[in-house]
């Protein structure tokens, strides 16, 4: 399905802004197909003013502007009296009507003297409904008889889920339903050029009404489509970060984390190295006797004390590193001097 974004670029502001104004199809004249063309992409564009089916689908939305011209009614009201049937067996999608517009455009479109007339018979599930009306130039009217309702609610029949695939109306208001749907077979077989082509969902036993609704996401799934949605415009590149995990074993930041705590390690051990110099050397001091036999030692330690500070103070440039990454309490000490004995 198209983005909606996309579709907002693709509208001619130009073109549109061209479109005549009149009383005609809910306000609006069309005279040249790329006016209905430009008016089906700013539909689509539309939230809560079309179903959620006919929601970022040009093509949907150019088809009910192209009826609405050809029953001379409001296209929005079109589309809000739209939903899409599926077959259960094929998967092939239709698209239906409520009763409702059938009415409507039966009254508005046949060639009738007046309005259709209805009557109401029998009681319970034995109801039926007889419809009448007399075309101009005519003075017989034309008459037809319904079934009743507990076999047209029977005939409709329930989906494989339990379901009722009709209307709704023929249980809230099966009387207003037995007229509707009267009133429509009264018309396919006295003007079938009237409704030629449109359907109600009752009349499509073996479909049902798809549901566009769509699935619950998590909160975690939802922060990161966002994400993804603005790679470019926050210089986050998720797909670099999934490559380099993939090749690496971890991120480049787990990597950095790494090597902050290898240096980390090297200077607690000079540290410790340092301690057992002044250590060492403390103990040389208290008896004299001793200072010969631990002068051997003592030079030991001394170069390995000179080779640590050799290493911590070998280049400013790690220096300004580690002053980076240690606080004043526990930078290492640079660039001690060689200590006498």
């Amino acid at each position: 399905m198209i983005d909606v974004t996309e579709i907002e670029k693709r509208v001619d502001r130009a073109v549109t802004a061209a479109i005549p104004m009149s009383a005609s199809m809910g306000g609006i004249e069309l005279t040249q197909y790329i006016h209905m063309m430009e008016l089906a992409k700013t539909m689509a564009t539309c939230r809560a003013a079309i179903p959620a089916w006919l929601r970022a689908s040009v093509g949907d939305c150019l088809s009910i502007w192209q009826r609405a011209a050809r029953w001379g009614l409001d296209p929005y009201f079109v589309a809000e009296k739209s939903y899409m049937m599926t077959n259960r067996q094929t998967g092939e999608t239709r698209i239906a009507f409520e009763s409702q517009l059938i009415h409507a455009v039966i009254e508005s479109l046949a060639p009738l003297k007046g309005r259709l007339r209805h009557e109401i018979r029998g009681t319970g599930d034995e109801r039926w409904c007889e419809v009448w009306g007399t075309f101009k130039g005519e003075d017989t009217p034309h008459r037809f008889k319904s079934e009743t309702l507990g076999k047209r609610i029977k005939d409709i029949g329930k989906s494989e889920k339990g379901y009722f695939r009709g209307s709704p109306l023929w249980h809230a208001k099966p009387e207003v339903q037995l007229f509707y749907d009267a009133s429509r077979d009264w018309a396919r077989i006295n003007c079938p050029d009237v409704l030629a082509g449109v359907y109600t969902r009752d009349e499509l036993p073996d479909h049902e009404p798809v549901d566009v609704t769509p699935a619950p996401s998590s909160l975690a799934e939802r922060l990161r489509a966002a994400k993804e949605q603005h790679v470019g415009d926050r210089g986050f590149d998720a797909a670099h970060i999934k490559n380099e995990v993939a090749k690496n074993g971890s991120t480049v930041i787990d990597g950095s984390a790494n090597q902050d705590a290898g240096q980390h390690e090297a200077v607690d051990n000079e540290r410790d190295n340092e301690r057992d110099v002044e250590g060492q050397r403390g103990d040389g001091d208290v008896g004299s006797g001793d200072a010969d036999d631990q002068g051997g030692s003592a030079d030991a330690v001394e170069g390995t004390a000179e080779a640590v500070e050799a290493v911590a103070g070998s280049g400013g440039a790690e220096a300004e590193t580690q002053s980076e990454i240690f606080p004043p309490d526990r930078a290492p000490a640079q660039g001690k001097g060689k200590r006498k004995r």
